[in-house]
């Protein structure tokens, strides 16, 4: 946990790439947090035999 990291790989699964790119400390931080939202919710699915409520895209106004 004390390692410094400025870099990290994206991969797009649309167009099956991946790109090289320089991120900061607030980056990860962000990534981490949305990390165990989504593990919270997958196993509050495994216990509740269900899953949290689909996502909305917006339309483009």
């Amino acid at each position: 946990y004390q390692k410094t990291i400025d870099s990290g790989l994206l991969y797009y699964l649309q167009t099956d790439q991946t790109q090289g790119i320089t991120v900061q400390r607030s980056d990860i931080v962000g990534l981490i947090i949305r990390r165990n939202e989504l593990a919270s919710d997958i196993l509050k699915a495994l216990v509740l035999q269900q899953l949290p409520p689909v996502l909305q895209r917006l339309s483009p106004s």
